[in-house]
């Protein structure tokens, strides 16, 4: 018996063996909203996520910055794992209108 089953025992492996197993087969598709100004959320449909950016965007300041990311749950620290940068958008400085790249 090694030191991590003596101490840990064969419940938490199966545990860890699962949760590793499901990231890897089972990603659910979230997208991160946020905006520069620290408004922001997460949200399981896309659409929705630049609907969210476009309405907040809209009531900011000019110049404003935000990004839509693909992210996937949290494993334990509470922080969602980035898959990277959908889409950003900005409000325009001259005419303030919603830009999207």
């Amino acid at each position: 018996m090694t030191y991590l089953e003596s101490w840990a025992g064969p419940g938490v492996q199966a545990r860890w063996a699962a949760l590793f197993t499901r990231r890897a087969t089972a990603t659910p598709s979230l997208y991160a909203w946020d905006l520069a100004s620290g408004v922001g959320g997460v949200t399981d449909d896309r659409r929705r996520a630049f609907g969210h950016v476009n309405d907040e965007l809209a009531n900011a300041p000019r110049g404003t910055v935000a990004t839509v990311r693909r992210v996937e749950p949290p494993i334990g620290d509470g922080r969602y794992l980035d898959r990277g940068t959908v889409a950003t958008a900005r409000r325009d400085e001259a005419t303030g209108s919603v830009v999207w790249q």
